[in-house]
């Protein structure tokens, strides 16, 4: 390559966005670019709710859900709080932890997601290998899994990486990496 080809990424401390060419990228920005792009109804989940926050932002800065709302009088997004709101969500933003019991209002979610959702975000998948994370993705049947992480060293492409090997916890599909989308179908 010639010095006029290559691209100088940088993180922005304390937010990890990345500036890529100009743009700012961070694995939200990414996700919700390439939920947009599947068009499948999906699943953004996490271990803890702060993360999610940060996709809530996101999908309401960067989509056309909260106009699609207000046209429709409709709630398509965020976090349910009721059984039909995992039946009539777009997108919904759920932590683990809240589907691991083994009680019948868990498992009614559990169906719900399973029969009405295409996709699956995992954010922070280094964090999943917490046995009841690991036993909830794998009660997923989302058609497109995508494991999402900033964390540096594990699996080094070229900049932040993948936290874990992908095939290990059943993630494929589209992989966000250091603000690349690279393709793992």
């Amino acid at each position: 390559h010639r010095d006029s080809d290559w691209v100088y990424d940088l993180t922005v401390e304390g937010s990890h966005t990345f500036v890529a060419s100009g743009f700012m990228v961070h694995n939200t920005v990414m996700a919700v670019a390439a939920m947009c792009k599947l068009g499948l109804r999906t699943i953004i989940m996490a271990d803890q709710k702060d993360f999610l926050d940060g996709f809530y932002e996101t999908i309401e800065q960067m989509t056309n859900l909260p106009a699609l709302e207000e046209k429709t009088g409709r709630k398509l997004f965020g976090f349910p709080k009721k059984l039909e709101d995992f039946e009539n969500f777009q997108v919904v933003l759920v932590t683990y932890q809240s589907l691991i019991k083994n009680t019948p209002v868990c498992k009614k979610r559990l169906k719900a997601l399973r029969k009405n959702y295409g996709a699956l975000f995992v954010d922070e998948v280094h964090r999943t290998c917490a046995p009841e994370f690991t036993k909830v993705l794998g009660k997923m049947t989302t058609r497109v899994r995508i494991g999402l992480s900033a964390a540096v060293g594990l699996l080094v492409l070229g900049g932040p990486a993948l936290a874990v090997p992908a095939d290990l916890l059943g993630v494929t599909g589209l992989l966000a990496i250091a603000g690349e989308i690279a393709v793992g179908l």
